[in-house]
């Protein structure tokens, strides 16, 4: 059974009443930071053999800090469709907040190479960053279209939010 859509209160509130597919986003992420990593991975085999062990730290630190932003917006929570850009925007920032996290606390513990795991976490970042964005992308697109709402009159502001 689905929830009836709320009252619209703000200009972003246009579109379908909708939800993101939380699999298709973490798989999407998990699949980009695999193939920047493996990328790395290749580069860093010719170049660096050394600093080798850094690259899987630097996925799993990238993917780490890609899934708990990504739960930190629950996709699962229904919002209208203009809110949904803004919303995968702050999970980004996110994201790349823990990133930088991330990437003290793994080499703080670990001692790797420092610039094969700077590199790595973020090209691993970065290709998550864009398959997530993708998969969101993809998905929006195929969203039917809701009529739009009419805005020659403000909406009223006096009723309670609950009601």
């Amino acid at each position: 059974m689905t929830e009836p859509a709320p009252k619209r209160y703000s200009p972003l509130d246009i579109g379908p009443w909708m939800v993101l597919p939380t699999g298709r986003l973490v798989g999407g992420m998990v699949v980009g930071a695999a193939l920047a990593s493996s990328l790395a991975l290749a580069a860093v085999w010719f170049l660096r053999p050394t600093g080798v062990g850094a690259v899987p730290l630097a996925m799993l630190g990238a993917v780490a800090a890609h899934a708990v932003s990504i739960v930190s917006i629950r996709p699962w929570k229904p919002r209208f469709l203009g809110q949904w850009p803004f919303v995968v925007l702050r999970a980004s920032a996110v994201s790349f907040l823990l990133v930088l996290v991330f990437l003290v606390l793994i080499y703080s513990a670990t001692r790797p190479d420092p610039a094969v795991l700077g590199l790595a976490m973020v090209g691993a970042w970065f290709g998550g960053l864009l398959s997530l964005v993708a998969a969101y992308g993809s998905y929006v697109k195929g969203v039917p279209p809701e009529s739009a709402p009419d805005r020659s009159s403000p909406p009223d502001r006096t009723q309670d939010r609950d009601a």
